[in-house]
């Protein structure tokens, strides 16, 4: 198989992903090429996003599932959660200077304080709660505060 026959088909199998897991999402294609004593090669047009660039130092979590005393509030910036399941969370999440992709959130709480948001479309909330910083301007977070059940004010 040639090489632009073994990416249609690792494309095709994505779309069959998607179509028995939606959470997985056909849009848009994402995929790594790895070759033995090569550096990978990634293909990840993700158009809702700012691009994601982690600095030394910056974490990816992918498939995770955190628990309840996870710290959160302690992550700081550059964090790359990706098929991440997070339920009843103590330590709010920091949502700006993160990134978000094909996540389940179940009665989860977040802080927003008004930084860049990378927050994929493929992400599942039920039951969340959204706290944004007493210093935000409440409509620069109108389209995210859509998504969530509950939305506060974050008194300084």
């Amino acid at each position: 198989m040639s090489g632009d026959e073994l990416k249609a088909l690792a494309q095709d199998l994505i779309r069959a992903s998607a179509k028995r897991f939606p959470s997985v999402g056909d849009e848009p294609l994402q995929s790594a090429v790895l070759r033995a004593g090569q550096p990978a090669v990634y293909e990840q047009p993700i158009s809702s996003a700012a691009p994601i660039v982690l600095p030394v130092g910056g974490k990816w979590y992918q498939g995770v599932e955190f628990t309840l005393p996870f710290p959160f509030a302690e992550i700081g910036d550059n964090v790359v959660f990706t098929s991440c399941l997070v339920r009843q969370n103590q330590s709010p999440i920091p949502i700006d200077g993160n990134w978000f992709f094909g996540c389940e959130f179940i009665d989860a709480v977040f802080r927003y304080a008004g930084g860049t948001i990378g927050w994929g479309a493929n992400n599942t909330l039920v039951g969340c709660e959204l706290r944004i910083a007493d210093s935000v301007e409440l409509e620069s977070a109108i389209a995210l505060s859509e998504q969530f059940s509950v939305v506060t004010r974050e008194l300084a």
